[in-house]
């Protein structure tokens, strides 16, 4: 696999010329972010609803915002309605996001490193469902461990090389996310491509 900056390189690509839907498509889901963590209020009262509430929205989100940006990569048409469109595979979007939760929290009881681990082991599981539909989510949480066994560190590396653009955008007021999302994600995008091209080498 190429490394992050060729990866890095070749979202920059796709995106210029091109910023304008990804960015208004990136504060919509920033805006259901805020949302979300506007309901758990300053005195943590509703921390319990915005809980419940976060379990059941951002399972469909997440499937949005992966498919949004993964069709934005390989060059299919892409809509701001796509941020809803995990919401019409409910059941599957909302129990995948709370396996991976759970996997996730449990891993973290064992020490915080096993956590980070765990959420690198199913970081692809999203983007397996939108090309294995037909997988339960357990399945897609088995596939994307087998498919990151041994590319843990690369996508670490590859966030970890977006670190200076995140201080510059924290010293936008935030702003800087806008585009910065965008950039992100369509890398992340490029690197579960790459990353299913060298399973096939296997």
């Amino acid at each position: 696999m190429v490394g992050s900056k060729e990866i890095r390189t070749k979202a920059l690509s796709q995106l210029k010329g091109h910023w304008t839907e990804p960015v208004v498509f990136t504060l919509l889901y920033m805006l259901i972010l805020i949302a979300i963590s506007a309901l758990s209020g300053r005195n943590d009262e509703h921390a319990g609803l915005s809980t419940v509430i976060q379990l059941l929205v951002m399972g469909p989100v997440t499937y949005g915002v992966t498919k949004y940006f993964l069709s934005f990569k390989r060059e299919e048409a892409v809509d701001n309605s796509m941020l809803l469109a995990g919401f019409k595979k409910f059941t599957k979007t909302f129990t995948l996001y709370l396996l991976m939760s759970i996997k996730t929290f449990l891993w973290t009881l064992l020490f915080i490193i096993p956590g980070i681990i765990a959420i690198y082991r199913y970081s692809m599981a999203y983007f397996l469902m939108i090309d294995h539909p037909e997988l339960s989510a357990n399945e897609l949480l088995a596939k994307s461990s087998q498919l990151m066994d041994g590319y843990k560190w690369k996508l670490f590396v590859l966030q970890l090389s977006f670190i200076g653009w995140q201080i510059l955008a924290i010293f936008t007021f935030g702003i800087g996310f806008l585009w910065l999302q965008p950039y992100m994600a369509v890398s992340q995008a490029h690197f579960y491509d790459m990353l299913k091209e060298e399973h096939k080498k296997v």
